[in-house]
């Protein structure tokens, strides 16, 4: 029997190709932090690579002088790059293949599939709107119409405003 690519596995990240962002992104998140928690901060925290200062000029810092903080969150940001990128599939991947820092990736991703700030504030809006006129028809089942509530909670949650579970009871 063949595994499900796009639900991963313990030692494998989901598979994305583009299809279902919001879905890949929740089981990608909890794939990286089961993995490692450092790493998972990366998506989150952006790595900078170490400086230092040189007659007045700020220069890189040569890897034989980072401090083993700075080892471990070079090391970090690779690991939760090196997951997110084994994750992609070569279309998805091309849009981040020269990121070399894995929020940055992250983020790239995310405006590719869910637009901008601007976007992504619209989409809440209508998303919002459609809870709010939301009504069970005659012929539905209560699990259907149920199933309808949770598609838009769910909705509503990936765009950053949960909606409250008093308001859907």
């Amino acid at each position: 029997m063949e595994r499900d690519r796009v639900a991963g596995s313990c030692n494998s990240p989901p598979y994305f190709d583009g299809n279902n962002y919001v879905a890949w992104r929740e089981k990608f998140e909890i794939f990286l932090d089961a993995l490692d928690e450092y790493a998972s901060e990366y998506l989150t925290k952006e790595w900078v690579a170490p400086v230092k200062t040189v007659e007045s000029n700020v220069v890189p810092k040569p890897r034989s002088e980072w401090t083993e903080a700075e080892v471990f969150a070079a090391n970090s940001n690779k690991k939760a790059r090196n997951a997110l990128v084994t994750a992609l599939s070569s279309t998805q991947f091309s849009h981040i293949q020269h990121i070399l820092n894995a929020k940055q990736a992250w983020d790239k991703l995310r405006v590719v599939h869910e637009g901008d700030d601007q976007v992504r504030t619209l989409k809440l809006q209508m998303v919002l709107a459609q809870f709010e006129e939301f009504r069970m028809s005659e012929t539905e089942s209560i699990s259907e119409f149920y199933g309808r509530v949770e598609m838009i909670t769910n909705e509503a949650m990936s765009l950053g405003q949960p909606i409250d579970e008093l308001l859907v009871v």
